[in-house]
């Protein structure tokens, strides 16, 4: 047997409003379902943001993978220079520099680095850099600029993609002073 609701009048698809909340003194509507426009644009900002951020992560990620590569190629041009200059260490070149590579797109630097140590024990310390000839080290559009203002005015003012310091004895006939021999 089918018990019947204590109303009388069958249900319908639209909701009725609820009877008179005599403390309130009027009807209470049924929360509707859904959001709101206020919501939905919330929403879809904060969408947006989380996209845009990803977006930003991915970019970024990229220019530290080129980076990365570039000084990883750097790396094996210096790697490449000092193994043919090792040879023969007393025509190493010092305060010098030139290109490298297969198409000559790396360019390389030689200096001595004042080291009172180093000349001490009758060496110097010479530093190579390597940079790119296009002027690209990797981290933004400004360092494209050349510049000549070491006070060798050899090279440029950029960050090098690779930097290798190492230690020679003094050439022949060199004063552990610096100057020439008597």
């Amino acid at each position: 047997m089918m018990r019947q609701s204590m109303h009388s009048t069958p249900r319908t698809s639209r909701r009725e409003p609820r009877p008179i909340d005599r403390r309130a003194g009027r009807r209470q509507w049924p929360r509707q379902r859904g959001l709101t426009l206020i919501e939905a644009l919330a929403g879809t900002l904060i969408l947006a943001w989380v996209a845009a951020s990803a977006l930003v992560a991915a970019g970024r990620l990229e220019i530290q993978r080129g980076l990365a590569s570039m000084r990883l190629e750097a790396s094996a041009v210096a790697d490449g220079l000092l193994d043919g200059w090792w040879a023969n260490r007393d025509k190493l070149p010092r305060n010098s520099s030139g290109t490298a590579g297969a198409d000559g797109e790396w360019t390389w630097v030689t200096r001595v680095v004042p080291n009172e140590d180093a000349a001490v024990l009758g060496a110097e310390v010479v530093a190579l850099e390597v940079f790119r000839i296009d002027g690209t080290n990797g981290t933004n559009e400004t360092d494209r600029i050349d510049r000549t203002d070491r006070t060798d005015g050899v090279g440029d003012a950029r960050r090098p993609l690779a930097r290798v310091e190492f230690m020679l004895p003094l050439p022949a006939g060199t004063d552990v002073r610096g100057g020439e021999a008597p």
